[in-house]
């Protein structure tokens, strides 16, 4: 029953997540133009780069480690005392190297990084692993869509025109502080949770448990988000904002498969000899609910009218772009919904390997195909390094018998 309440919180509430800031693309694009969105974007995705260094793989690690320990207060405790303090200590590095790094280049385009700094911030130090690995999803729920509502409308109230670009990110700082608050007050008043400082051993136990998980997100992030930043090199800035559109729209589809991968993530923790007779079957339902939504998406032609509004009627040029990205995206929706299965045989070391290998190719192959089909080029590079790592997934399942 948990586990059913757990997914209907977090597909309601990421509906609305995700509803707002598509509402928000075409108002942007309209108000700042399809080249300051672009720039928006850049320094979006620069800040996500970032966010994937404090979270140091806690979204997975610590998750799994409260899910083992749901009935151990004193276990849980130093667990959360012990992430957060890590993640406290890399964000403040994160943060004085951002803002020096900024005075020294001075350009405009690198203070938008700054500007959303303060998402970072509340991204990192709130405790959504925490509220994921007790199956209470609600709490994470309202958390990230007050803090969603609190930065549209500032978006709406405050950015107006060209100029006023630099308040988009700030909104979304703004935003993402508020949203660390009001999580900081449900684990004070809704959570049995001691204050309990953990020796430097235990901290660095869970650092150590981390590592990995930490370095395959780093590696896999190279070719996710880096893609935007490679691809500005190549291209202007009106093409990139046509890929960001495209990115931004099917990363809400993807999310919706997330949202099934984080709910099912803790309750498969403690299920193994579930997950040990039964991933296959797992596996084949996953790979044919993404072909069919995917291939519905597309042949009933709400693909076509979900991105000419969301672009705002002004890149209707981008429309291809934007199919092709549906089809990668079909590749990362799979891989998304199958990672849980991986990490619950204890595959983070495999995945790290894997990641590593793609990213490689991903460098390799972008400066081959990009110069010469742009962003074309980029997507069938992404396919290819997504369903090299679907490949090797499904590889390691096969050869795993027994859980350990």
């Amino acid at each position: 029953m948990a586990f059913y309440k757990n997914l209907s919180y977090m597909f309601v509430v990421q509906i609305a997540n995700y509803l707002i800031p598509l509402l928000m693309f075409p108002y942007l694009i309209r108000t700042v133009g399809v080249d300051g969105f672009g720039k928006f974007n850049y320094a979006l995705t620069i800040t996500m780069i970032l966010f994937v260094l404090s979270d140091f793989g806690f979204n997975l690690t610590a998750v799994r480690d409260i899910s083992e320990n749901k009935s151990n207060r004193y276990e849980k405790s130093k667990i959360f005392i012990s992430v957060f303090i890590v993640r406290l200590i890399i964000v403040l590095i994160i943060l004085i190297s951002s803002i020096t790094f900024a005075f020294i280049i001075n350009e405009d385009s690198y203070w938008l990084v700054v500007y959303f700094l303060g998402m970072l911030i509340g991204q990192t130090l709130m405790p959504t692993w925490y509220f994921q690995g007790e199956e209470r999803m609600f709490f994470s729920s309202v958390c990230s869509l007050l803090s969603k509502l609190v930065s549209a409308v500032l978006i709406f109230l405050f950015v107006s025109s060209e100029t006023d670009l630099w308040l988009a990110p700030f909104a979304y700082s703004i935003g993402g502080v508020i949203g660390l608050i009001i999580s900081i007050y449900f684990v004070i008043n809704f959570f049995d949770l001691e204050f309990i400082m953990p020796g430097r051993q235990y901290v660095w136990e869970k650092v150590q448990g981390s590592f990995f998980v930490f370095m395959t997100n780093i590696v896999g992030n190279t070719y996710v988000l880096g893609s935007v930043i490679i691809l500005g090199l190549f291209v202007n800035d009106r093409e990139l904002g046509f890929f960001s559109i495209s990115q931004k729209i099917t990363v809400v589809i993807i999310s919706f498969f997330q949202v099934f991968s984080q709910v099912i993530f803790p309750f498969l923790a403690r299920k193994k000899d579930l997950v040990n007779s039964g991933w296959k079957r797992y596996v084949t339902y996953s790979s044919l609910m993404c072909l069919i939504c995917y291939t519905l998406f597309y042949i009933t032609g709400i693909s076509d009218l979900v991105y000419l509004y969301f672009s705002g009627g002004v890149s209707q040029d981008g429309l291809e772009i934007f199919d092709w990205y549906l089809v990668l995206s079909t590749i990362i929706s799979i891989n998304v919904l199958i990672n849980p299965i991986v990490l619950v045989f204890r595959g983070d070391r495999k995945l790290f390997r894997y990641s590593s290998m793609a990213s490689c190719a991903f460098f390799i192959l972008s400066y081959v195909f990009v110069p010469e089909f742009s962003s074309k080029g980029m997507i069938v590079v992404l396919f290819l390094v997504e369903f090299f790592i679907l490949l090797m997934s499904i590889k390691f399942l096969s050869g795993r018998k027994v859980i350990n």
